[in-house]
């Protein structure tokens, strides 16, 4: 029953086709806002040559620091799409396993928090890994070189970081932006499933808080530290401070807190 579980967990169908529409995803938003689709079908302005043109241009585009910027767009309007649908697995696991469980007479509050946390961790795990095997892949044929100085991490690893260890800078980023923010938004999204029995609010409120505070904070009130799109931007901007990548998933994750200790209580309540 623990083999089926865990291979539930990690190795899901579900979990595995939206894996698969992530990477497949980065690989095309690479290929067109990295301007390798531009380069390929446009004449190049200004050069006689147009072969010798596009081989220049596509050595100025084959570099590290393009080939993952090029993905900033896509995660930031997609990610947290994609990380909320994975909490369709947690609600399966709830309406199936938890029973199971309750019926041997395991402690719910013990059931409910492990699988919480696994799912969560699992999903920030899955989607990370995933950006660090096309990071990885994208260096075998792109220069190891920043394009723009990023200086976020610089004051724990050093000065220009970025531009001296331009894979390992992504590395670092992708970890915030990948697990840190797959971690949290996963535990969101299953921890209002604990307060509704309508499966597509899950994915539907996390969702419409990331994008209504986004626009709420960046574009009105200016209060960009809150703003959650800034933990998938904030490495588009040159001298934005690290802290400014994780207070916006602060509210989330009280939320998530929250709603886990009231559904607790409110399902000890009830059972007594």
């Amino acid at each position: 029953m623990r083999k089926e579980i865990q291979k539930y967990r990690l190795f899901h169908r579900y979990r595995i086709l939206i894996l698969m529409i992530f990477f497949i995803g980065l690989w095309i938003s690479w290929f067109f806002m990295g301007n390798i689709h531009a380069i390929l079908t446009q004449n190049p302005i200004g050069i006689e040559n147009i072969e010798e043109g596009r081989a220049m241009l596509l050595k100025q585009a084959f570099t590290i620091d393009i080939f993952a910027s090029s993905t900033f767009r896509y995660t930031m309007i997609l990610m947290p799409v994609l990380v909320c649908s994975m909490s369709l697995l947690f609600i399966w696991e709830k309406k199936g396993l938890f029973n199971f469980s309750f019926i041997r007479k395991e402690k719910p509050r013990k059931v409910i928090i492990k699988s919480l946390g696994i799912h969560a961790f699992v999903t920030g795990c899955a989607f990370y890994l995933i950006f660090i095997f096309f990071l990885t892949i994208g260096l075998l044929f792109n220069e190891s070189t920043m394009t723009i100085p990023r200086k976020s991490f610089d004051f724990i690893v050093g000065y220009n970081y970025s531009q001296n260890n331009a894979y390992l800078y992504y590395v670092l980023d992708g970890f915030i932006k990948f697990f840190a923010f797959g971690f949290v938004y996963s535990l969101f999204s299953d921890s209002v499933s604990l307060l509704t029995s309508k499966d597509y609010l899950c994915i539907i409120i996390p969702v419409l808080y990331y994008f209504g505070m986004s626009v709420i904070f960046s574009s009105g009130l200016q209060v960009f530290a809150l703003a959650p799109v800034y933990t998938q931007g904030f490495t588009s901007f040159e001298n934005m401070p690290l802290w400014m990548a994780f207070t916006p998933l602060f509210v989330p994750l009280a939320f998530s807190v929250f709603a886990i200790i009231y559904s607790l209580r409110r399902h000890e309540k009830y059972v007594s």
